[in-house]
């Protein structure tokens, strides 16, 4: 029979050792910049699809009388089907 050591745990407190940021820049200057191109992103975007949509929702528009909810929302998921705005 083989007679093994038990294994001895050294636990540091917490905050023993911090790590240093690798770069010069604030995180909250990094936070920032991040969000104001996801905002860019996005204003360049809405237009976009709007501009695609116009013709399914002025086509969904026209649709008039009992039912027309149902016939307006099968007008537009074929135009965005049609338009593989949705590929997934």
């Amino acid at each position: 029979m083989v007679q093994v050591e038990p294994l001895k745990h050294v636990l540091k407190p917490p905050g023993a050792k911090r790590p240093k940021l690798k770069c010069d820049i604030l995180l909250s200057t990094y936070a920032f910049n991040f969000n104001l191109r996801r905002y860019n992103v996005n204003r360049e975007l809405v237009p976009a699809v709007a501009a695609a949509m116009q013709e399914g929702y002025t086509a969904g528009y026209e649709e008039k009388g009992t039912g027309s909810h149902r016939r307006r929302t099968a007008i537009i998921e074929a135009h965005v089907v049609g338009r593989c705005m949705l590929n997934r």
